[in-house]
């Protein structure tokens, strides 16, 4: 497994398209709401997520498959006022329980002692985090950006 820095121009594709299928398929909201709603939610969550991914540090783990490099999990956190906050980390369904979300919160110097806040909240995302407090604050979503400006 190789763990790299996101790169914009070659991941927001595999990234932002793998956020989007987490919350609109396993988001609770997202669930009940209307066909319009739904659609509205969807692309005000892109764009804001799109504006997490450029103040945020998201590190992208890799495996090698058939002699190519294939992005299976990601991690994207920042610090918001010397506090950890996870804006979201997914893993592919295939190569969970593997152990690679554990390897890339490593990288961020994450333990499962400490608390840390989670930005956004689905199920993909409490399958990851078993074992660790991580605890729901939709604040962060906001508030990481605004301090960034």
């Amino acid at each position: 497994m190789k763990i790299r820095a996101y790169n914009q121009k070659t991941d927001e594709k595999y990234v932002l398209g793998t956020f989007l299928h987490s919350i609109r398929f396993n988001g609770l909201a997202v669930q009940v709401m209307s066909k319009a709603a739904k659609t509205i939610f969807m692309s005000r969550a892109a764009k804001d997520f799109r504006r997490i991914l450029e103040v945020a540090d998201t590190l992208i783990a890799e495996e090698s498959v058939e002699g190519m490099e294939m992005p299976v999990a990601w991690v994207c956190m920042s610090i918001h006022k010397n506090h950890k906050v996870l804006h979201y980390c997914y893993n592919d369904q295939a190569f969970r329980s593997l152990g690679i979300i554990s390897n890339l919160f490593k990288e961020f110097a994450v333990t499962k002692e400490e608390e840390i806040d989670c930005s956004y909240w689905t199920y993909n995302m409490r399958k990851c985090l078993k074992g660790y407090k991580f605890y729901y604050n939709p604040f962060y979503k906001n508030a990481i950006v605004h301090d960034a400006i």
